[in-house]
């Protein structure tokens, strides 16, 4: 009986003999042979005859580690504009904040603790942002090494980034409780909240991420989003009450929704709207 596993490890090996060495690069290369494996199963190929076809359509492994060779990570397009996004949204509140604090409006410990945790929810949803592009591209037409070598860093770096001011958030706002309502921590909605987005985010740099490989990665960073859009304005509509509910109400179960229909998408093989155009 045909062992998808163990051919796969076999496959991987001979990678290795061959010169690809990166285990990240080996992780997406067999996300691909997987993809197209299943693809030719359905098609009705039997097993052994299906992944001999993947492998030709991937490539020989020594033309793959020669192509690997000069395969320079390329920055994708969204990954610009998110970093460009998050950089102005960072340097904006903080003029604005500054103002504030200046005027006295603000105090100079919850304006940190404002800019700490917009800026973490915010750079969240910039990673859940770039999840939804790396699937709908991913779906359209596949995915290129070289883009995936680069989002997989810039979603690991982001992600730290936003992990580390969620922290600082959610400290600096325990410190600002215990001055003005005499305790550090009151299980209210918004600290739940910080306390859920500050979870999910541990779980993603968490996870093996050299194992389960970028799809899974952005899939769960596509998760973020709903965790984040749930901790940030779901909690600002249960703290208001009733009569808050709405116009916004609708708009976050929408986004709740179109995001989760993105992550059954990304559960699909790569290319296949395009092979389906065909």
């Amino acid at each position: 009986m045909f062992d998808l596993n163990r051919a796969i490890s076999d496959w991987r090996q001979g990678m290795l003999v061959s010169g690809v060495e990166a285990v990240e690069a080996l992780d997406e290369l067999e996300s691909h042979l997987r993809d197209a494996f299943e693809h030719l199963v359905q098609s009705g190929l039997e097993h052994q005859e299906a992944f001999k076809l993947a492998v030709e359509q991937l490539g020989r492994t020594t033309d793959l580690a020669v192509e690997f060779q000069k395969v320079e990570p390329s920055l994708w397009l969204p990954t610009k504009v998110a970093t460009a996004s998050l950089l102005v949204a960072l340097a904006g509140l903080s003029l604005w904040l500054s103002g504030r604090v200046r005027s006295g409006g603000m105090e100079l410990l919850l304006a940190c603790h404002v800019l700490a945790i917009t800026i973490g929810y915010t750079s969240t949803m910039v990673v859940g942002g770039l999840g939804i592009c790396y699937v709908c591209e991913r779906w359209a037409r596949g995915f290129s090494m070289g883009r995936t070598r680069s989002l997989f860093r810039t979603a690991i770096i982001f992600t730290g980034f936003s992990a580390v001011l969620t922290m600082a958030g959610v400290v600096l706002g325990a410190v600002w409780a215990k001055e003005h309502l005499g305790r550090y921590w009151g299980w209210d909605v918004k600290e739940i909240g910080g306390l859920a987005v500050l979870s999910w985010l541990a779980l993603e740099l968490a996870v093996p991420q050299r194992k389960v490989g970028t799809r899974a990665t952005m899939m769960l960073s596509i998760g973020g989003n709903v965790v984040v859009a749930l901790a940030w304005f779901g909690a600002n509509l249960l703290a208001s009450g009733p009569k808050s509910y709405g116009a916004i109400s609708y708009l976050l179960d929408s986004f709740v929704a179109v995001n989760l229909i993105v992550c059954l998408i990304g559960l699909l093989p790569a290319g296949t709207l395009s092979q389906r155009a065909r």
